[in-house]
């Protein structure tokens, strides 16, 4: 069986067996299996294969976030803006029409924006 994922690097179990990280590819008998993915800041999916005698399987769950998504632009629109974490560290730049997105776990965040000639926003 081919065994990956959407995002890639899940841990892989059938019951209590750990198969490694996607992708992978491992054995299983015919029959139905029940592969079980986990990924840190993704809810835990699983998925029931049927597998047929001499043909290979493949199964990709595509894993849902357990995460929020910050979009973040700058005014004017056509201004470029530093975005700055609590610690003062660049999580990236808005540019015209493109904001930044920051996917985080939940929990309480700051952040601040920098535009040349201007004071910080938080």
């Amino acid at each position: 069986m081919t065994v990956d994922s959407d995002p890639p690097e899940a841990n892989v179990w059938v019951g209590t067996n750990f198969y490694g990280k996607t992708p992978v590819t491992v054995t299983r008998p015919v029959g139905k299996s029940t592969f079980h993915f986990e990924l840190g800041g993704f809810e835990p999916t699983n998925e029931v294969v049927t597998v047929a005698d001499k043909t290979t399987a493949r199964v990709r769950p595509s894993l849902l976030t357990s995460n929020g998504v910050f979009e973040l632009t700058a005014e004017p629109a056509i201004a470029s803006a530093h975005i700055l974490d609590a610690n003062g560290k660049e999580i990236g730049r808005t540019s015209a029409g493109s904001p930044v997105r920051v996917m985080l776990a939940p929990g309480q965040y700051s952040f601040a924006a920098r535009m040349d000639g201007l004071n910080d926003v938080q």
